[in-house]
């Protein structure tokens, strides 16, 4: 025998999951933008996508390695740059799942005087789609960088002890990386 709940007999929980639910679903029907520039991402397994992912993150390698040295050569003593950054892996894409969940209670009593509470909860994961170009894309939140593993730094100055430390506590302070993934080395 299934017992209806009131809405009175709704815990601060339960109204909080109702909220919850509501807000996403207003923030889901909200129109967006069609001359939205944002940057999407497929990942239909195709060679394309997996070329376009590729170039990008080597593009973002090469704008490091550039702006890295674009900044040690102001610094006095280094001379000419060459940098070169490893990078560990390719970058994560993260993109808006759908997350509804349902909560039933049942309360069933037999003609003995016993009785027993059923609490069943489910929740099921979908991935959020927008059309973009006449295509329906994964809506991405954010896209991650790859991780940078290491860094060779090739200067005019590297010999010089004070220039390769000065060298190394800038890289540290720029890129969460340990000294010891960092080298620096006399340019030729």
């Amino acid at each position: 025998m299934e017992k209806k709940i009131s809405w009175k007999q709704l815990g601060k929980s339960q109204w909080l999951i109702i909220l919850l639910v509501g807000i996403l679903l207003v923030v889901i029907a909200l129109p967006t933008d069609k001359n939205d520039n944002t940057k999407i991402q497929t990942k239909t397994g195709g060679e394309e996508s997996g070329q376009s992912a590729q170039n990008q993150w080597e593009n973002y390698q090469d704008q490091v390695e550039t702006r890295l040295e674009e900044i040690l050569q102001q610094v006095e003593g280094v001379g000419k740059v060459k940098v070169m950054v490893s990078l560990a892996g390719t970058g994560e894409t993260v993109i808006e799942k759908d997350v509804p969940q349902s909560q039933s209670q049942i309360e069933e009593a037999d003609g003995s005087g016993g009785s027993r509470k059923t609490k069943e909860s489910s929740w099921e994961e979908s991935t959020v789609y927008i059309q973009q170009n006449g295509e329906q894309v994964p809506y991405v939140i954010k896209e991650l960088a790859p991780d940078i593993e290491g860094i060779c730094v090739i200067c005019q100055g590297g010999d010089n002890g004070t220039v390769a430390k000065n060298i190394s506590e800038a890289v540290q302070a720029l890129f969460p990386i340990e000294v010891h993934k960092i080298k620096v080395m006399k340019m030729k």
